[in-house]
């Protein structure tokens, strides 16, 4: 899944950044993958790609001191001047004006206050002192790099500027070009002057605001954007394509950094980008890509959170980007990075697992030569194919194949299996919530235990914050309480361990299923931060029962209510106005209920007599012993031998013989079977 991902991105990236190809202004290749898939990796690999060919730039959060849009904009021209294989690199002249007006170091016996004097002095005469303006160019330069931690950009802005010859260079290019009067256009809107008038306004702008280095940030972007436009525009020979220059954003925080952090600097030059590209104001055909990527949703104001569904980038299409679009996300193109790859018990064996089992097998010592097949499906069923958990889960088996002499560890445990000194379902939900506060890490359990993400579902979670008046006041005194709901809502509609169904628009968001099996595994086997399993699905039981029965029954049965369940599904057999396919549809659904408890002590046919013991006296052992089959069957660590499959058709088998049709029950029934006989002749 992950090589067709970057295939698929590089492919995406190669089609948007040819003119030709993609004409007018592509939109903003927004990449949205949980923490641990690689995306920074990926991106940076991106970069890397695409550096020796075109212009391009790679801002990470990391890279900034602070989270000023300035910062990135430095950055980004400082980056983009590198010179390109086929392609001189492009020069800032425009945005060289603006920061000098605005930012510009001023001379010792000059106040701040007559920015427009040194304005004048410099671009307001006749064309000699192009040695000051070069000066003041350096010097404006130098300061900023040393404020900003960034290298010296006055090079990249106007190229080299060092001597006489080329102070009177650069001051024909700033004061008789185009540049200068593109302020006189932008700014002061008129046909007469120079464009030096423009530049003292905005350093009034910017006086306005001494404190705020971003007030003229937005025009500084636009100046960008006209000085590749204007880069664009000197055409390659006949012989090399007209390509755009790419700039790749990072949004992924740094370590140790909180999601409340959220990095403005970056997010707002992207939007300014993204809007600036579909004014009048910008180039008509978009002098670059953007691609931007972070496990965070990115804000966009005024738009619903709802509306955010992101595509597979397997299946993403630069045509299927419709620039139409009313939702408030026309300026960006949502990409899934490696979304969860769900595969069902009775699923045939996929692609991924040969890689995962050459991987895994590549890491064991020579003397185990155990069946692996049994721990690749696991591994793959319980991590979705998240690339970090699959490596670090694959690390720890090989070192306990290592300590025990080429022993391979039980499926069932793998949960329990150390890495970096904490179990593995422990690092899961380390992973997940570290970056967000230690507050809603109770409610992000309660999340990971609902079967859907549903409003009705989520507002058991919500209820105790809105309701407890008097603990919410005494929490916010704590910087708490009313934060925590908040917080918990950012989660829940931003962060990329929520996903989407990009197919359904209508279907409910799911937590990612890695997530669900850990906490699963945490809350299960003991409370965790205040969530005790059965209290938690007795609790949203009895709230759904009325509204979403099948839910309902799903946490009936992952808090042990087995009588409950079976009683709901004989009488809904009975029922003539439900058919068999539905029926079978909604024992499926209510079956993926987690196990509270998965052993490693014994075989799984025990534990199956087991929970079955366990359910008491039922009017219908047979489904009974089915539905707990199932469950065995259906959770990751549950099964992993397929000892179920065969005790699942009997079971389906026999009903359909007592309540018909029985080609129906039959039919699902095969496919239990052909599970059970490929399993058992070390076929697929």
């Amino acid at each position: 899944m992950g090589d067709s991902d970057e295939t698929r991105l590089r492919q995406l990236v190669a089609e948007a950044l040819e003119v030709r190809s993609a004409p007018g202004k592509p939109p903003v290749l927004s990449l949205w993958g949980a923490s641990g898939t690689e995306l920074p990796e990926a991106l940076e690999t991106l970069y890397k790609r695409w550096g020796p060919i075109v212009p391009a730039a790679h801002v990470t959060r990391a890279q900034l001191h602070g989270d000023s849009m300035l910062e990135v904009l430095l950055r980004l021209t400082e980056q983009l001047s590198r010179s390109a294989r086929w392609r001189s690199a492009p020069r800032f002249p425009r945005f060289a004006l603006g920061v000098l007006a605005s930012q510009g170091k001023l001379e010792s016996s000059l106040p701040d206050a007559r920015r427009d004097e040194m304005i004048n002095r410099t671009l307001g005469g006749k064309l000699g002192g192009g040695r000051a303006l070069v000066n003041w160019l350096n010097q404006t330069g130098t300061a900023l790099a040393e404020a900003f931690g960034v290298p010296s950009t006055a090079a990249a802005w106007v190229g080299t500027a060092t001597g006489s010859a080329a102070g009177y260079l650069h001051r024909a290019l700033l004061l008789r070009g185009k540049p200068l009067h593109w302020y006189r256009n932008e700014i002061t809107r008129t046909n007469v002057g120079t464009g030096v008038d423009g530049l003292i306004e905005l350093a009034h702008k910017a006086a306005l605001h001494p404190d705020n280095k971003d007030a003229v940030a937005p025009i500084l972007c636009q100046a960008v954007l006209a000085d590749l436009a204007a880069w664009q525009q000197t055409r390659p020979s006949v012989f090399k394509r007209s390509r755009r220059c790419l700039i790749v954003f990072d949004r992924t925080p740094p370590e140790q950094t909180p999601y409340r952090v959220q990095g403005n600097g970056v997010q707002q030059v992207i939007r300014e980008f993204a809007e600036l590209r579909t004014t009048d104001s910008g180039p008509r055909t978009s002098p670059a890509l953007l691609v931007e990527g972070g496990p965070l949703r990115p804000v966009i104001p005024g738009q619903a959170a709802s509306l955010w569904r992101p595509k597979l980038i397997a299946n993403s299409r630069y045509q299927g980007w419709d620039p139409a679009r009313g939702d408030g996300w026309k300026l960006r193109y949502p990409l899934v990075w490696r979304p969860a790859v769900n595969i069902r018990a009775t699923s045939r064996q996929q692609e991924g697992s040969f890689t995962t089992q050459v991987a895994l097998s590549r890491k064991l010592p020579a003397n185990s030569s155990a069946d692996l097949r049994p721990l690749v499906t696991t591994i793959r069923r319980l991590t979705g194919d998240h690339p970090g958990a699959t490596a670090v889960l694959m690390d720890a088996i090989a070192a306990h194949a290592h300590e025990h002499g080429g022993q391979l560890p039980d499926p069932r445990g793998l949960c329990e299996l150390t890495t970096a000194d904490r179990r593995f379902d422990e690092w899961v939900i380390e992973l997940a919530t570290a970056r967000w506060p230690a507050a809603i890490c109770p409610g992000v359990i309660r999340f990971a235990l609902l079967r859907t993400l549903t409003d009705e579902c989520t507002d058991q979670v919500y209820a105790p914050l809105r309701n407890n008046d008097t603990a919410a006041s005494a929490a916010d005194a704590n910087g708490t309480g009313a934060g925590v709901g908040s917080d918990l809502a950012q989660f829940l509609s931003r962060d990329a361990w929520v996903e989407y169904d990009p197919d359904d628009p209508a279907a409910p968001p799911v937590i990612h299923p890695l997530l669900r099996r850990a906490v699963a595994h945490q809350v299960g086997a003991r409370a965790f931060r205040h969530v005790v399993w059965e209290t938690w699905h007795t609790q949203v039981a009895v709230a759904m029962q009325k509204s979403d029965p099948v839910t309902s029954l799903y946490h009936k049965l992952a808090a042990g209510k087995v009588a409950d369940v079976v009683d709901a599904l004989e009488a809904w057999l009975c029922e003539s106005t439900l058919g068999a396919k539905d029926w079978l549809g909604r024992l499926e659904a209510i079956t993926q209920a987690p196990l509270a408890r998965v052993t490693t002590s014994q075989p799984v046919v025990e534990h199956h007599h087991e929970l079955v013991s366990s359910a008491g006296a039922v009017d219908e052992p047979v489904l009974a012993r089915l539905v707990l089959a199932m469950q065995l069957h259906n959770d990751p660590l549950g099964d992993p031998h397929h000892n179920m499959c065969a005790v699942i058709a009997h079971g389906l088998a026999a009903l359909g013989d007592k309540y018909g049709p029985a080609g129906t029950f039959h039919d699902h029934a095969t496919i239990y079977q052909d599970c059970h006989t490929r399993w058992r002749n070390f076929g697929e």
